[in-house]
């Protein structure tokens, strides 16, 4: 048998196969480098704060407003079908308060940074609501403008006190009370 005829298909085969290492060696570097990017995206990306927002019971609150408030500016968010949610942060991700309000619980204020991170899962509070009555938001940290959606949240400062002897506050109250009738500790 001639192996003069072979030479050329041999050469085509050792082509073929350069082609398709070459090809396997692409596909792995740009399997290596969409690896680095979720990488580069998990720890140096925008910081966000996620979490679940649900009933008692483990109901998902749909569509619950959220307010972000960064500082000069307010941003109106409202949870999924799930009720999830997901806050884009500043680059530092400190110092950042949101204020989830539902129409038929207690209002909430969450913090970044709050359980070091990740997914924050937030029970809502339906037991204590009174009617007529708000939550003092301001003494659980938000000092923004309260958003009309929060109707169940009251804007007001609360001052505590006065303080008696053994240290317990004696009341909280939203006018503040007339600190000359009450005897002074030392």
């Amino acid at each position: 048998m001639s192996t003069h005829g072979s030479a050329p298909l041999e050469r085509k085969r050792a082509s073929l196969l350069e082609v398709a290492v070459r090809l396997l060696a692409i596909i792995g570097a740009l399997a290596v480098l969409s690896a680095l990017v979720g990488v580069w995206r998990a720890h140096v990306g925008p910081p966000v704060a996620s979490g679940t927002v649900a009933y008692e019971g483990g109901r998902p609150a749909v569509g619950v407003p959220i307010f972000l408030d960064r500082g000069s500016v307010i941003e109106r968010y409202v949870t999924d079908s799930l009720g999830r949610f997901r806050l884009p942060l500043a680059r530092s991700g400190r110092g950042e308060a949101w204020l989830m309000c539902p129409d038929d619980a207690l209002p909430s204020v969450g913090y970044a940074g709050e359980f070091g991170g990740g997914d924050v899962r937030y029970t809502l509070n339906t037991h204590d609501v009174h009617p007529g009555e708000r939550v003092p938001i301001r003494g659980f940290g938000w000092s923004a403008p309260v958003p009309r959606e929060c109707r169940l949240a009251d804007s007001a400062t609360y001052w505590r006190g006065p303080v008696d002897s053994a240290g317990a506050v004696v009341s909280v109250q939203p006018q503040e009370p007339e600190w000359s009738t009450y005897r002074q500790r030392p």
